[in-house]
């Protein structure tokens, strides 16, 4: 190998490392994770350190700060370093997978349109309603007096009040239990941390909402699919 070319290997090594280190680190750490079989506290901490045709270095750091090196193999070698970023994202693809999520990342929070904000409009009523189901279900309270008029009416709006408190914990149980489901199978799973702020976006509203905004965290991935598919390639 001429010293021209070794050099120029080098540069490229440089400017994957400092790239992968900078704007892929996430990507590193499911390396660690699913090719070297580390727990995913100790992934968390690693960095890629060098690569080479037939290998990747990474520096993990553990809990007491001593540092150590992990070697994942590249099978098959590559024939050459401009082929490194291909690999690469090949790799993260197979390692976010392999663990169980997603390769289209969701990085924004669609709001609802006119009708999801109706739906949320009329859940936050109907919470209102039934937390002062005494007063807003008995006669002269708003509720009554607007919505439940006539005899027959009158007597759903007094067995609506009489259980008012129940059903207003049973729709709070109910829209969790959709925060749950979507936290459970989609928000992990397409990369959304739990507790972040896009996390809390995506919670609330299901909670607001419920089913609309679950539909529209799948519309969302459908989007990132079809943007993929147009540029015919792989997402990284």
């Amino acid at each position: 190998m001429s010293s021209s070319s070794a050099s120029s290997d080098e540069a490229v090594i440089a400017r994957v490392v400092a790239h992968m280190n900078n704007d892929h680190l996430d990507a590193i750490h499911d390396y660690a994770q699913y090719f070297a079989r580390l727990s995913a506290p100790l992934a968390s901490t690693a960095t890629l350190s060098t690569l080479s045709l037939n290998k990747l270095t990474l520096t993990i750091t553990s809990a007491h700060g001593a540092q150590s090196t992990v070697n994942i193999p590249l099978d098959p070698p590559m024939s050459s370093f401009l082929e490194s970023r291909e690999r690469l994202v090949a790799m993260a693809i197979e390692a976010t997978e392999g663990l169980g999520r997603s390769r289209y990342k969701v990085q924004r929070w669609v709001p609802p349109g006119f009708g999801g904000s109706i739906v949320c409009a009329a859940v936050a009523f109907g919470y209102w309603s039934f937390w002062n189901g005494d007063v807003q279900f008995a006669e002269g309270g708003f509720v009554r007096e607007t919505l439940f008029r006539g005899e027959i009416l009158g007597q759903v709006a007094e067995l609506l009040r009489k259980w008012s408190y129940p059903l207003f914990w049973l729709i709070v149980a109910i829209h969790s239990l959709e925060v749950v489901w979507i936290h459970k199978t989609r928000l992990g799973k397409h990369g959304i941390k739990t507790g972040s702020a896009l996390w809390w976006k995506w919670a609330l509203q299901t909670f607001a909402e419920g089913v609309g905004s679950v539909k529209r965290f799948d519309w969302e991935v459908k989007r990132l699919k079809r943007e993929e598919e147009e540029k015919g390639g792989k997402k990284h």
